[in-house]
């Protein structure tokens, strides 16, 4: 069943006007009174967050973006107060001066209670090769040549890959998407990932 005639159900068995909650920070869902005399059901989306873009190397190979966080959609029955977690989006890799640079780091699970979507996995570092994109809702795409690879898509873009003189760039805040990987480079040293967005929640109902 899709999740718009899944609504519609709702609206159906419980009648009403659609209302709708969007959490962009940590929190409490609290659902009304009516709500609750209503079954307490809902529609909820919830977004991990995105992971960070690999940096790249002074080898020819650029990093891999970030892949972004995953996605669920579902219907959802609450009996009181829940409680959100939004997942942070990763950090990009940060290329040093000298020396190795350290891994990206994974995008934050995004939580509605028990329902949880998980965030996206790091994009490799360039190095020995092609720097890998990560998983999660969508993967990052691979860095090739000099040009790093851009970060996975979730609720909205991830970050461009950086190519030039440009550091892979971040994905927008409670997009759930991945970090664009950082460009390859001989000659210079800006050879940054992006950070991955942050995720998000929704919850809609009628009452």
């Amino acid at each position: 069943m899709s999740t718009v005639s899944e609504l519609m159900g709702m609206a159906e068995g419980g009648g009403g006007k659609l209302r709708w909650q969007e959490f962009l920070s940590s929190g409490t869902f609290t659902p009304s009174a009516k709500m609750l005399a209503n079954g307490g059901q809902c529609f909820v989306r919830v977004i991990g967050g995105g992971a960070g873009g690999g940096s790249g190397a002074n080898d020819g190979y650029a990093g891999g973006g970030g892949g972004g966080g995953g996605d669920i959609t579902r219907p959802f029955t609450v009996s009181g107060p829940v409680s959100v977690a939004i997942g942070a989006g990763g950090v990009g890799s940060i290329s040093p001066t000298t020396g190795i640079a350290p891994p990206a780091t994974a995008g934050g699970a995004t939580s509605f209670g028990t329902l949880s979507a998980p965030g996206g996995s790091p994009g490799k570092n360039g190095g020995s090769g092609p720097g890998s994109g990560g998983a999660g809702g969508v993967y990052g795409s691979i860095g090739w040549s000099f040009s790093g690879g851009p970060g996975g898509a979730g609720y909205g873009p991830g970050g461009d890959g950086g190519g030039g003189t440009t550091a892979g760039a971040a994905a927008p805040a409670n997009s759930g998407g991945g970090g664009g990987g950082g460009q390859s480079s001989s000659t210079i040293t800006y050879r940054h990932g992006g950070n991955g967005g942050s995720g998000r929640v929704i919850v809609w109902w009628y009452e």
